[in-house]
C-alpha cells in the first residue's frame, strides 16, 4: 500500500510505527518509498517519527540514496544515447549485447 501513496493516511504508517515498527521498516524498503523524497507520505513520516531507531534508519535510506545517485545519473546519460534509436534498432542493439 506504500507504494501507491493515496491508497493510504499517514495514520496508518504512524499505527505501525508505534505497534510494529521492524514491519513498516520492512514495507518502506520494499515499497521503494525511501527513493520517493518528495511524497508527502515520506515527508509526513520523517517529520513525525521520532526515536533513535527511526533517524537510524532514516539516515541509512539517505546513505542509500547517495549511493545510488551515480547508478541514477548513469540510467539517465544511458537513456539519453539511446533516445534517438528506432524501436528496431534498439531491439537489434540489445540482441547484440545479449
Amino acid at each position: 500500500m506504500l507504494h501507491f501513496e493515496k491508497a493510504v493516511s499517514v495514520e496508518l504508517p504512524l499505527h505501525l510505527a508505534s505497534h510494529n515498527p521492524e514491519t513498516l521498516r520492512w514495507a518502506i524498503r520494499y515499497a521503494k518509498l525511501f527513493e520517493r523524497t518528495e511524497s508527502p507520505l515520506w515527508l509526513a513520516m520523517r517529520a513525525l517519527l521520532a526515536g533513535d531507531e527511526w533517524q537510524v534508519f532514516f539516515g541509512v535510506c539517505d546513505r542509500l540514496l547517495d549511493q545510488l545517485k551515480p547508478f541514477d545519473e548513469l540510467i539517465v546519460r544511458s537513456e539519453k544515447q539511446l533516445k534517438h534509436l528506432s524501436l528496431l534498432e534498439l531491439f537489434s542493439y540489445l540482441s547484440v549485447l545479449a
